[in-house]
């Protein structure tokens, strides 16, 4: 049997370990995602702003579609427990994904919050890291936002890379 999977992925998580954000910041509730974050590769923490976490939880976990569409409640986030950090994520086109939790995602089938479909009525912040894609792999990525999960139990969103 060949462990050179295992080996790399022990590697890579050793790696993970020492990688550090080449930027921070944060985009606070109503304000515009920056257009500089397009093409950007990064890690996002959503976190609910005063608010109940508890009804939160309650209202994403009813959240309909208007239309009546049963499938596309499929395309909502994975609902998993009450947490004040709402989502963790990462991306390649940090402007693109963002808004598509803060608002409306481009296609129905991308899985996202939505958060301007009316269901959440409170305030969010986001914390957002920047990566330098040339130096941080995108598996390191996904393993990093993966701690980040594991650290933060977000109320949605599918653990791991794989949903793992």
């Amino acid at each position: 049997m060949c462990f050179e999977y295992l080996d790399q992925l022990a590697a890579d998580c050793e790696k993970a370990k020492t990688v550090t954000p080449i930027r921070t910041l944060t985009i606070l509730h109503g304000d515009p995602v920056p257009d500089h974050l397009a093409k950007e590769t990064g890690i996002y923490v959503v976190t609910e702003v005063g608010g109940n976490p508890e009804k939160t939880f309650k209202e994403m976990k009813a959240c309909k579609w208007p239309d009546g569409n049963k499938k596309a409640k499929q395309y909502m986030p994975r609902v998993n427990a009450e947490s004040k950090t709402m989502y963790v994520g990462s991306s390649e086109d940090l402007k693109k994904r963002l808004e598509e939790h803060i608002h409306q995602p481009v296609s129905r089938e991308t899985s996202a919050l939505r958060m301007g479909k009316g269901w959440f009525k409170g305030e969010w912040k986001i914390e957002v890291e920047l990566y330098d894609p040339s130096t941080v792999k995108k598996g390191l990525i996904q393993l990093i936002e993966d701690n980040r999960a594991f650290e933060l139990k977000p109320a949605f969103g599918k653990p791991g890379g794989n949903g793992k």
